[in-house]
């Protein structure tokens, strides 16, 4: 089993890779990934998916601050 930090590295290096590729197949692999996960998150760790999903929200907003943010 690789450590937490392998896990990391080897994510951060398959992202890079596919924004560097310009590909839509490559994308849409990220992606549907990123879906499963988030389905799996909102079951098992209902908090840090509203986190994630908060963080998200960025793409829809101009200078945009989650709730949370805004108050820290």
């Amino acid at each position: 089993m690789k450590t937490s930090a392998e896990m990391k590295e080897r994510f951060d290096y398959l992202y890079d890779k596919m924004v560097k590729s310009m590909e839509t197949k490559n994308m849409k692999v990220f992606g549907e990934s990123a879906k499963d996960t988030f389905r799996t998150l909102c079951m098992t760790n209902p908090t840090l998916a509203e986190d994630w999903l908060d963080k998200l929200e960025a793409i829809c907003w101009k200078h945009y601050l989650s709730q949370k943010e805004a108050y820290n």
